[in-house]
């Protein structure tokens, strides 16, 4: 069952969650990440999503990564990527807009947003997998 609003959309639990709340999560999770993520476990902080992890990236340093699964072409992951966008210009201060990168792997198709805030840089994407029979929206956050 997808539920939409202004929130996320959510493809597994039926939770709604307020536009307040989405914005505390999303600071809460920045301000972890400019700290490395030094005692907060990843999937205490963006509950919508289907899974979250912290992985440490080629820099020695901490990546983090959230994924929101759905049928394949649901209407409800372009607008789960529409709305976790939204959310980042809305809620976090000083945000800039970044040009996308275009490398990708093999999806059927693919959209991508990048922001800046200071020195993370904060990705949502979009991406089509027939193969799979899944659209998938990732956010990721990696410090630069």
């Amino acid at each position: 069952m997808n539920l939409c609003a202004a929130a996320l959309c959510l493809s597994i639990a039926p939770v709604m969650v307020s536009a307040a709340d989405r914005c505390a999560e999303l600071r809460k999770l920045l301000a972890s990440a400019e700290a490395r993520f030094p005692d907060t476990a990843p999937a205490e902080i963006l509950t919508t999503a289907d899974k979250c992890t912290i992985a440490d990236d080629e820099r020695g340093g901490k990546t983090y990564l959230c994924l929101w699964q759905y049928s394949y072409r649901d209407a409800a992951a372009g607008a789960a990527f529409r709305a976790l966008s939204d959310d980042i210009r809305t809620c976090l201060d000083e945000i800039a807009i970044l040009p996308a990168d275009t490398a990708v792997n093999h999806p059927d198709s693919y959209l991508l947003h990048r922001f800046r805030r200071g020195n993370m840089v904060i990705s949502v994407s979009l991406k089509d997998k027939a193969a799979l029979g899944q659209s998938l929206v990732f956010l990721r956050i990696d410090r630069e």
